[in-house]
């Protein structure tokens, strides 16, 4: 799971300036070049496994047309409720994690 381009988004904001050029020397699936894309930087990054190129490749082509979905900055985080997934099962309490 990539890290959340609006933690990348502060970091990008609060380092650079627009227009200077933002090195990922591990770019991974591309988080830190759709954030400095998106913050009218200039991006390069460098990745080793082609399998993440090719996942970078397609999110920063989804961001140019308009369709990568991220949560904008400062959104509040969704909490479900009354869900399944929202509670610690039985079988876990008592084991010292919650």
């Amino acid at each position: 799971m990539p890290i959340p381009i609006e933690l990348v988004d502060r970091l990008i904001l609060a380092l650079s300036n627009p227009g200077e050029r933002i090195l990922d020397p591990f770019g991974g699936v591309g988080t830190t070049l759709i954030s400095a894309l998106k913050n009218g930087r200039k991006a390069l990054c460098v990745e080793k496994e082609e399998l993440y190129c090719q996942i970078a490749q397609e999110r920063v082509l989804d961001f140019f047309k308009g369709t990568l979905k991220w949560r904008k900055m400062g959104q509040e985080i969704y909490t479900p409720k009354n869900d399944s997934v929202a509670y610690v099962p039985e079988e876990w309490r008592g084991l010292g994690v919650y």
